[in-house]
């Protein structure tokens, strides 16, 4: 426990160095924060993923929850219009061609069955809002590429887990229904939304009386926690209905009167304080530190062959994004953030906690499953934190202009 202590401490001034060579150097803190996860875990045992218990992965959702509040806070109402059309576009086709091309490098490199192999495209078909929110808050993008990113990142850790979940009771029970599917997916993202917009409107409308008593900094979070909460025990996603509520109240003061909806026209609504944005920015910091390690320590070290296929999954997850964003990219989107959105495919917790799965269903191929899951989104949190510097200053850039700057290129350079 002690050393448990020390540690904690000493990765997080490692964190602010990290942050700091990021300015410098180009290089993610993220992927400096998970490499030494690694080192501390499976390289050296120093820190086993046991050692935190359940705080662990308790700690890991807190920062899911809060990373997405904290980016849908910083969201505009009119930029989320705008941008929902191309983010539905892209979402969909890269979480189906993801699914198939890892589905049958599956299928053909290891010889497991084709229902397996599908279960392993759908655990790899998102990406992850845990890991792509800090990568893309560095990048000078704009605000529609941003948001694309960032609402592609957290819609596709539900449908992962719903697909991934109903391939797993469609081996139990002999039968798929893929109109289930649909069904459920839509359900849970409407309800969770208007679960958290209910939040939002209540908490708007108390945050002002509860400011009044000292120290509540923590009142909003803790209020974000309790949403979430309803929404998972209602069957739906917590996540989901997080990010809603960051939306929500952010912009529920900037819609005119007339245009509320019920009976809400004649409340008073208030937001996040200047000040409450720095202190959630700095919890954000603090957390995202914290996952990191905890993913790196997490991860396992199959082997060679295993490590081999995960690699080549990667790249061809890679090439297979790169031609999703060159035909759904919008016109008005500069070549350079259409350039970082066609490397941004890291897979992140979700995917490591789903990988366990299979073995609990008895599922054929679950350690295999497993395995190569943990082997991907190491490779593809690796591949995005090499990409987006060099696009940015080598000779890959001048490849990707080349791809993609003869459609809304010449706009918006870094």
């Amino acid at each position: 426990m002690a050393l448990a202590i020390f540690l904690t401490g000493l990765i997080t001034f490692l964190a602010i160095l990290f942050a700091s060579l990021f300015e410098k150097t180009r290089i993610p803190d993220v992927l400096l924060l998970m490499i030494s996860g690694i080192i501390l875990g499976p390289v050296f045992h120093i820190v086993s993923p046991v050692d935190f218990g359940k705080v662990g992965k308790v700690a890991t959702t807190i920062a899911l929850i809060v990373i997405l509040f904290e980016g849908g806070v910083n969201l505009k109402m009119s930029e989320l219009k705008e941008s929902l059309d191309d983010t539905l576009g892209i979402m969909l086709s890269s979480f189906f061609v993801t699914g198939i091309l890892v589905s049958v490098i599956v299928h053909y490199s290891t010889g497991i069955d084709w229902l397996s192999s599908l279960i392993t495209g759908s655990i790899l078909g998102g990406t992850s809002s845990a890991v792509v929110v800090p990568m893309i808050k560095s990048l000078n993008m704009t605000e529609k590429s941003y948001t694309i990113l960032f609402l592609e990142s957290a819609f596709t850790d539900v449908i992962c887990i719903v697909v991934s979940f109903a391939l797993f009771e469609a081996y139990s029970s002999g039968n798929l229904s893929v109109g289930k599917i649909i069904g459920k997916i839509l359900a849970t993202f409407a309800m969770a939304g208007l679960i958290g917009f209910l939040g939002a409107t209540v908490w708007g409308v108390i945050i002002r009386k509860i400011r009044k008593i000292p120290n509540t900094m923590f009142s909003t979070l803790a209020f974000i926690f309790i949403i979430y909460g309803f929404a998972e025990f209602l069957g739906y996603s917590g996540a989901i209905a997080s990010l809603s509520f960051g939306i929500s109240l952010a912009n529920l003061v900037k819609i005119p009167k007339d245009k509320m909806p019920f009976r809400i026209k004649g409340l008073r609504f208030s937001t996040v304080t200047k000040t409450e944005r720095t202190f959630y920015s700095e919890v954000v910091f603090l957390l995202k530190t914290f996952f990191f390690v905890y993913l790196g320590l997490s991860m396992r070290l199959a082997d060679a062959w295993i490590i081999s296929i995960g690699f080549f999954i990667t790249i061809s997850i890679l090439f297979g994004r790169l031609v999703v964003i060159r035909i759904f990219r919008a016109s008005d989107i500069p070549w350079i953030d259409a350039s970082y959105m066609s490397v941004m495919i890291p897979k992140g917790l979700a995917a490591a906690v789903l990988a366990s799965i299979p073995v609990q269903y008895g599922i054929p191929g679950a350690s295999i499953i497993r395995d190569l899951v943990y082997s991907v989104v190491f490779f593809s949190i690796l591949l995005s934190a090499i990409f987006v510097p060099l696009i940015n200053g080598s000779f890959l850039k001048a490849v990707y202009h080349g791809i993609f700057g003869g459609k809304g290129g010449e706009k918006a350079e870094v």
